[in-house]
């Protein structure tokens, strides 16, 4: 697949699909091609103890904002969560790092046979 840079606003979205019909979208930054955001489709299961779930189908939504870098590496500081529900309910999740380490512990001699 190519990807190339283009005039039109907004985040570029590729989607990867399967036979069974799942697709998982992913949103990159036009000019810096990080990752915006990915999104799917899939089931959720609702119910109360006791009783058989009420099984819907529901769109997960990932962002991230605010990146940083770190040892030479971008991460995002933010991320959300959104979980969308078919009659207009939504939940969201909202996780900011303050600390972000890379490989700590791991050294070379984890690697050597």
């Amino acid at each position: 697949m190519a990807v190339g840079r283009g005039s039109r606003a907004g985040p570029l979205t590729i989607a990867f699909t399967t036979s069974g019909g799942f697709a998982l979208f992913v949103e990159l930054d036009r000019s810096t091609f990080l990752p915006k955001a990915y999104s799917y489709v899939g089931n959720l299961a609702e119910g109360e103890c006791g009783e058989p779930p009420v099984i819907s189908a529901a769109t997960r939504r990932v962002s991230f904002d605010d990146y940083r870098e770190i040892d030479g590496i971008r991460f995002p500081a933010n991320m959300t969560e959104t979980i969308s529900t078919e009659d207009g309910r939504a939940l969201l999740f909202s996780m900011q790092f303050t600390s972000i380490r890379v490989n700590a512990g791991i050294n070379d001699a984890d690697f050597e046979k």
